[in-house]
């Protein structure tokens, strides 16, 4: 089976990802912030307005009434005395227990970490809160900050929730190798130790939430969330299930990662979501912090797109079930279908595809081949091995069963410099990023998307590839 489409549409802008959100300008890096109220989801990130490398932290500012297309606003919290502005989260003070809202409307609430170690005169690293009354257009920073002073060490990135069997709001906080704590609140200004955990090979940027299991709403289980110890060699953020009380979180499974693949690190869920949704975003990190460097754009660094979490029962207990929030199939083109049938050693599927950024949807019988191999530019994007049974995303590669039909059934993510790999029911995925420099002498004639096989033909049971519009 052969099939080819021309690229009749004009080139876009060479390195600007079409889909994935990245800030016009300077560096990004945590998403902070996250927080959905009167119609739109509020995105705040780490950001250095001023370069494409890391610099004295900001909270820039965007939203979105659709988790797709984002609209940036100007940036909501920048470095004063108390320090540079590092990661926190917001939520929704409903019950104006800060006493911070005005006209009966509801104050939200951001909290961060004052990182004083960045300034001059040093000073400890503490916890600080900023509120809005305009439905998070403006952000003004609390009269009596720090809100939590210094714990120990560089403890920082505080999620807070509001915890409705206590009445109270909790805060988790990194403090200092693997240690996290548990803070408690009435009124979000004053705050007291409650317990510490421990989670062995994690670090930073930690959630917690609860979650029913998919089918049964009476069964709930609580998620820890965090960065893991060894995130510049590629170690993806990882999660426990347990309980928690309200006062202490006990782990009953894990830390497992949240994903096969690599630089998924730095990852935040939406606090009010509608729905009872839990919506994950994360930071499309590179070796040591340094994002993606795409030659000649004035930005550095992105974002995975939005995907929703479920909490699911497996062969090997509970698991987190990870897919692309619906709302991205609303950026598809007319797709490719590949009719069913035979593609054999040689043969180049959808080649001449323009693949700066697409969507694929595809069924596989691998029958006797020895891999199936999909490239985007000059750069093999995913290759999965029929006889190991193991799936390459560039750089990282990991254990992938076929199907109990034998079959190999994937959604394809690309967009410019990351791919995104998902398997049925969102059990497996793998991710990556990589700086396209190959692409830059590349002849232009060549096939921009090809998937081909070795070994032996497979059996094409679905195969649609949808061009993704851009959400600029």
């Amino acid at each position: 089976m052969e099939n080819t489409m021309a690229n009749s549409k004009p080139r876009r802008e060479r390195y600007r990802p079409q889909y994935h959100f990245s800030m016009r300008q300077g560096w990004i890096n945590d998403p902070n912030g996250l927080v959905y109220y009167d119609g739109l989801y509020h995105l705040f990130c780490q950001h250095y307005p001023d370069d494409t490398t890391w610099g004295p932290m900001h909270w820039s500012h965007a939203v979105s009434d659709d988790l797709v297309h984002w609209k940036e606003q100007p940036i909501a919290l920048f470095p004063d005395e108390l320090g540079t502005c590092f990661s926190g989260s917001a939520a929704v003070d409903w019950h104006n227990t800060s006493g911070l809202g005005v006209d009966g409307r509801p104050p939200l609430l951001a909290f961060y970490t004052a990182a004083g170690d960045c300034v001059e005169p040093p000073k400890p690293t503490t916890q600080a809160l900023a509120f809005s009354t305009d439905s998070g257009r403006t952000w003004a920073k609390f009269d009596g900050n720090p809100v939590l002073e210094n714990v120990i060490g560089a403890n920082r990135d505080p999620k807070v929730f509001w915890h409705e069997p206590t009445q109270r709001w909790v805060m988790v906080l990194y403090l200092d190798v693997n240690t996290f704590g548990l803070f408690g609140s009435p009124d979000a200004r004053t705050w007291q130790e409650l317990s510490r955990f421990e989670v062995p090979g994690n670090c930073e940027c930690p959630d917690l939430f609860e979650m029913p299991v998919a089918g049964d709403e009476s069964r709930r289980k609580w998620i820890f969330l965090s960065g893991a110890g060894q995130w510049g060699e590629g170690d993806c953020a990882r999660y426990v299930i347990g309980s928690f009380d309200g006062v202490t979180f006990t782990a009953e499974f894990g830390p497992i990662p949240i994903e096969d693949g690599a630089w998924n690190y730095s990852t935040q869920t939406y606090s009010d979501a509608p729905d009872g949704r839990r919506i994950f975003v994360s930071w499309s990190s590179t070796p040591f912090g340094g994002a993606c460097v795409l030659p000649g754009n004035p930005f550095n660094g992105q974002y995975r797109v939005p995907w929703e979490l479920s909490l699911v029962e497996t062969d090997v207990g509970l698991r987190l079930a990870r897919q692309p929030v619906d709302e991205l199939t609303t950026l598809r083109e007319a797709p490719l279908q590949l009719p069913a049938g035979e593609l054999a050693p040689g043969d180049h599927a959808v080649a001449g595809l323009d693949s700066r950024s697409f969507d694929i949807e595809c069924v596989i019988d691998p029958g006797k081949a020895t891999s199936i191999r999909f490239r985007a530019e000059a750069v093999e994007i995913v290759c999965y091995d029929v006889t190991s049974q193991t799936m390459r995303v560039l750089d990282r590669e990991h254990s992938w069963p076929l199907e109990s039909d034998g079959t190999l059934t994937l959604r394809i993510l690309f967009d410019v410099n990351c791919v995104e790999v998902f398997g049925p029911r969102g059990l497996k995925v793998m991710s990556s990023v990589y700086s396209p420099k190959t692409l830059e002498n590349q002849d232009e004639t060549k096939p921009l998307l090809s998937v081909g096989v070795t070994g032996g033909p497979v059996r094409v049971d679905q195969m649609n590839v949808y061009p993704m519009r851009s959400i600029w």
